[in-house]
């Protein structure tokens, strides 16, 4: 890595004590562990912890390892809810692929806090600069790397100097993810000159075809209007005042002066133009840069349109459906802007779409670009996938789905997903109520070292919606659901004789999983559990069959109007050789509590203790005969237990977050485990 003095921009060079030193202002820089200390104040502390909370934590980490550390941490009863997300969520990056990504760039991630944007970023570039303020948060952020073997990120305390530690056009891309609003902050000056004159300084590190990132609010939030507070100042209608005025009423309330300005959409566009970024594209967020669910483009009909008729499904932006695109740019909450000195280059996604109609004729004949898209928008579900919907430029209905995993599991989520389409598809192809309710597979690869699957859309709207709503269609879904599951298991169900090696494979992975998350007290109870269920299940022939895995109303889809459940999605969970009854246990137990397994109920008095089998006599008969085995209190007692084992395992901790939740943990893990220990071994009631 190159740099240069932060005090007078003249080249610097390491000494032989392990420093780096500018001979022209006689100013050492330490270095510690990697991180050099750049900054004018290097005790300067920022963060949503205490600065001892964060040392403490960074202790933890080193002699525990990172998630063992969090996990502890976020238990603590002082620990905010929001730093999960802040530390954890790597789809707050989820615009990077609006920028132009590419292994072979570099890229500085000013303000990059606890890291989880550096992170992301580092996947797609091949080099990453975080550089922040508070060195603390960079030690945890180093540490962090080293565990997870990332090699490629550096770190840069600093910030608040004249010269930003960088030679001129030094990176492809710069991102500044809320980070401009609070630069007058350390910096002393005019506010808007301040920020001024360091978008002018981001402009000079940038490459003459670089890209600049910011994630910002807007100054005219419809919430500001609503009576909801500043989010840099905590006052109310704070920057809807003009900025003498905001600033006398700063001093009268906090005793400090207002210096956080943010803009309007224009306002954006103008200081960015006037700091020599001349071209400049704005997205919108819904509904915070730092939390979204969606991206629309305002200039782009097709995605504002795609949006209202999709994503406004839980009411977001119900105010601003009806101002329309005028009422967007000036109204939303926030803004994720593009920028370049020059003409902005296409980004990643509209590169992808043109590599995407040179692979496949298929996808010619479309000619997909960047206008085609409908929706813009994060899996709901916390697996970290972009999912862009396409269709076409005057269609109002979805035509294909592009998936962009964020991580490596996310990645091997959808190769998951893909495997067990394409098994069904070549198992019994010709089974047309099988595979017409399937994501037909168009296209996946790796482009610019990115993953990614297209495949078709299904016409439909989430059959979630209509069960909560409607009993009678409840009703109907429910029926064509267990209707689907039959079939499955009729076609492919085969019987197994489970010894030793297919027992670690079906059952024998998931144990080891939760094995390492848990403490020696519930470590033993899981490994008597595992004796036991070697005793039932080894040497004793059983009904295997496909298994969607995570079957629920859900990852469905139905169309109203036809009265007709249409797609069955999501089939990351696929397996080909495990217990049918799963999936019947899974979709009656999300059904019954809403999708509400969290209460624990669900495994014990509804599974366990046998009221499904009081609840759903007919779809035990139906088993029973198919799967020509005597489904008694005893043989849903076992399955039970496997079911909450794929549950915890497969379903749960392959998501980060609830990993970190240790309410999660104590609900879902060791108190279903510690019932099942005393119901078998204590009251022994199987």
């Amino acid at each position: 890595m190159e740099l240069i003095c932060p005090y007078c921009g003249k080249k610097i060079h390491k000494t032989l004590v392990g420093q780096v030193r500018c001979d022209h202002c006689a100013l050492n820089f330490k270095d510690y562990n990697g991180i050099l200390i750049m900054t004018k104040n290097d005790k300067f502390y920022y963060g949503e912890i205490t600065k001892n909370e964060t040392s403490k934590l960074l202790l933890q980490t080193k002699q525990h390892g990172w998630e063992k550390a969090f996990r502890q941490f976020l238990g603590g009863k002082d620990a905010p809810v929001f730093l999960k997300r802040y530390v954890l969520d790597e789809h707050r990056a989820a615009w990077k692929f609006l920028l132009n990504i590419s292994q072979n760039n570099r890229v500085c991630d000013i303000g990059c806090g606890w890291g989880s944007i550096g992170i992301s970023l580092a996947r797609n570039y091949q080099n990453v600069v975080s550089v922040d303020l508070t060195k603390e948060r960079l030690f945890f952020l180093s540490e962090r790397c080293k565990q997870l073997g990332i090699g490629n990120i550096d770190f840069i305390c600093g910030g608040d100097t004249p010269y930003l530690p960088f030679p001129d056009k030094y990176f492809d891309s710069v991102v500044l993810n809320g980070v401009l609003e609070w630069v007058a902050i350390s910096r002393a000056g005019e506010p808007h000159k301040v920020q001024l004159d360091f978008l002018r300084e981001v402009k000079r590190i940038l490459k003459e075809k670089g890209q600049i990132y910011v994630g910002i609010e807007n100054r005219f939030n419809y919430q500001y209007f609503l009576n909801k507070r500043d989010d840099h100042t905590n006052l109310r209608y704070g920057s809807l005042l003009p900025r003498p005025i905001a600033n006398i009423y700063s001093l009268i309330v906090r005793r400090k002066p207002y210096r956080t300005y943010t803009y309007s959409y224009r306002g954006y566009k103008k200081i960015l133009k006037k700091a020599g970024f001349y071209s400049s594209r704005t997205f919108i967020p819904v509904h915070d840069y730092r939390k979204f669910s969606h991206i629309i483009d305002p200039n782009n009909r097709n995605w504002i349109r795609g949006y209202f008729t999709r994503g406004s499904e839980n009411g977001e932006y119900g105010i601003l459906k009806r101002l329309k695109t005028k009422g967007l740019k000036i109204f939303a909450p926030a803004f994720l802007i593009f920028g370049a000195k020059y003409e902005n280059k296409s980004c990643f996604l509209e590169d992808l779409l043109l590599h995407i109609n040179k692979k496949c004729d298929i996808f010619r004949q479309e000619n997909l670009k960047m206008e085609n898209i409908r929706t813009y928008h994060l899996s709901s579900d916390g697996a970290e996938v972009v999912f862009v919907h396409l269709g076409g430029v005057r269609s109002d209905c979805d035509k294909y789905i592009l998936k962009l995993p964020l991580s490596f599991s996310s990645a091997a989520s959808c190769n998951r997903h893909k495997e067990g389409v394409e098994k069904i598809f070549k198992f019994d192809g010709n089974n047309e109520f099988i595979t017409n309710k399937l994501p037909k597979l168009a296209l996946s690869g790796d482009y610019r070292g990115q993953t990614y699957h297209i495949e078709s859309a299904i016409h439909g709207l989430n059959a979630k919606k209509y069960v909560n709503l409607e009993p009678l269609r409840s009703i109907t879904i429910k029926k064509q659901a267990l209707e689907y599951i039959s079939e499955l298991c009729k076609i492919s169900k085969h019987t197994v004789l489970i010894d030793d090696h297919k027992y670690a494979e079906m059952v024998g992975f998931d144990i080891k999983r939760i094995q390492k998350i848990l403490e020696k007290e519930h470590q033993y109870m899981l490994f008597k559990i595992n004796d036991f269920l070697k005793d039932v299940l080894i040497e004793v022939k059983w009904v295997l069959s496909f298994i969607h895995g995570d079957f629920w109303v859900g990852n469905m889809l139905f169309d109203k109007k036809n009265n007709k459940v249409t797609g069955v999605l999501d089939w990351d969970c696929f397996q080909e050789n495990f217990f049918p009854l799963l999936d019947v246990i899974h979709f009656l137990a999300y059904n019954r509590y809403g999708g509400r397994l969290s209460c624990g109920d669900a495994f014990k008095e509804y599974l366990f203790e046998g009221r499904i089998l009081i609840e759903e006599p007919g779809v035990f008969k139906l088993y029973k005969e198919l799967l020509e085995i005597d489904i008694d209190n005893k043989f849903v007692k076992v399955m039970t237990i496997i079911y909450w084992l794929t549950q915890v395992s497969r379903k749960g901790l392959r998501f980060k977050h609830q990993r970190f939740d240790n309410e999660w943990l104590e609900k879902i893990v060791h108190n279903p485990l510690k019932y099942f220990f005393n119901e078998v071994f204590v009251k022994k009631t199987i």
